[in-house]
């Protein structure tokens, strides 16, 4: 069973190239050079935008996805320095300032909240004084309101294989239990594969307030097919 048969629904070449796309248009607009992806996954995003012509900083917590982005950005052509940490640790391993912070796909709901707040704070200390926090996170009140148990994801098929996906969300107090099944068939037979993510939902509220804390201001928010971007900057010094 080889990796790319599993990767059948992973169209993340289009995708990363849309995500560089608009992030190319929003740094235009706030003079952005220096960024660090800090939540980093496998290091596509951040590898994406140094070919881009941005000075790059990548960060993954966990290991797995650190070795894989470890291999990949050092099979690169430009230069991106990685850490192994998560967002609450940030400013103690990566030094800044940057003009970009980049935290997304859901990177602080897989937080608890005392460390998203701790997040959101080490990702301040991070920026330059006209810098950008993008914060990428899902609709969590929509999920919270509807409550959907079963959700259908995709169905791709290559070479004769076929690959279902779908999400089964266990509701916690507090949090989300969210498991993805992958179901392969390849020459009549099937396998499955699952992966598991805790996460803790943000809401608007819990998300100004925790930005509040941390001498952030909200400038816009963004509509995105799989997510919303929240872009905010340091709060001026009151006289």
């Amino acid at each position: 069973m080889t990796a790319s048969l599993w990767d059948l629904y992973d169209r993340w070449w289009e995708e990363v190239a849309d995500e560089s796309r608009r992030l190319d248009q929003l740094f235009a607009s706030y003079h952005v050079r220096r960024v660090v992806d800090a939540a980093a996954g496998r290091g596509r995003l951040a590898l994406a935008l140094a070919q881009c012509g941005y000075q790059v900083s990548a960060c993954e917590a966990d290991e797995e996805l650190f070795q894989q982005a470890r291999r990949s950005l050092g099979e690169a052509s430009v230069a991106v320095p990685l850490y192994r940490v998560g967002l609450p640790g940030l400013a103690e391993v990566v030094s800044g300032p940057f003009d970009a912070v980049l935290a997304l796909h859901d990177a602080l709901a897989r937080w608890p909240p005392p460390d998203q707040v701790r997040a959101l704070v080490a990702c301040a200390r991070l920026l330059a004084p006209d810098g950008l926090l993008v914060l990428g996170m899902r609709d969590w009140e929509a999920v919270l309101r509807d409550r959907d148990y079963f959700v259908p994801r995709r169905v791709a098929r290559l070479n004769g294989s076929r690959l279902l996906m779908f999400d089964v969300r266990a509701f916690r107090p507090g949090r989300v239990v969210w498991t993805t099944f992958y179901l392969l068939e390849h020459k009549g037979k099937w396998r499955v594969r699952t992966t598991s993510v805790t996460y803790y939902p943000v809401t608007s509220l819990l998300l100004e307030q925790g930005a509040a804390l941390a001498g952030l201001a909200l400038v816009e928010r963004v509509d995105h097919p799989s997510e919303q971007w929240w872009i905010m900057r340091l709060q001026a010094p009151k006289a």
